[in-house]
């Protein structure tokens, strides 16, 4: 006779769930770029040379004018000068929250090398020249240029690189200004953070 097996609750099933592998790459940010877009290439190459699933895509959360927050997944298509840059239709959700509140956040999230690169700032519209070259470049995009294909790029304010530890000790280094155009000024913060 066999005796039942309870079954576990899905917050048991979620606690068991393996989390941070051992293996990660090492934290060094002594000799770290003041420059967090820099930084940003490195790990993004770091993703993409050991094959990581997407290392190009990226949560981008905006809000309007009420505070509504919205996310969804974006492709990066550029990085220039601490601006994080991607491209979409006019007619959509996060473009309209754009033209009420012109702050938006992306996360990127390598959870096989246990990295993530939280990045917030102010949007800003690149021109029809910049969304006009990507449309061209997409695949199956054709010769006629879609007049309501737009490209922007969040120019960062605050940057954070997140290392996981499987020890839970994660680390962290913050990368913030005043504004678009002032240096940035770089910090440990608590891995409890």
């Amino acid at each position: 006779m066999t005796s039942a097996v309870p079954e576990l609750t899905l917050r048991q099933r979620l606690r068991a769930l393996p989390v941070f592998p051992e293996l990660f790459p090492e934290f060094n940010d002594e000799e770290w770029s003041d420059d967090p877009s820099e930084v940003f290439l490195e790990w993004l190459e770091w993703a993409i040379r050991h094959r990581t699933v997407e290392p190009h895509a990226a949560v981008l959360a905006s809000a309007n004018s009420q505070g509504e927050v919205s996310s969804r997944t974006i492709i990066l298509k550029d990085v220039q000068e601490c601006g994080w840059r991607f491209a979409t239709h006019m007619d959509t959700r996060k473009v309209q929250d754009f033209a009420e509140n012109p702050q938006a956040a992306l996360t990127f999230y390598w959870p096989d090398l246990g990295r993530q690169v939280d990045i917030r700032g102010v949007v800003r519209w690149l021109g029809d020249d910049i969304a006009e070259e990507d449309y061209r470049q997409r695949p199956l995009a054709g010769t006629e240029v879609d007049p309501d294909w737009k490209a922007f790029e969040v120019v960062a304010t605050w940057v954070e690189f997140w290392q996981a530890s499987p020890d839970r000790d994660h680390r962290r280094v913050i990368y913030s200004r005043q504004s678009p155009d002032a240096p940035f000024t770089r910090a440990q913060a608590p891995s409890s953070m």
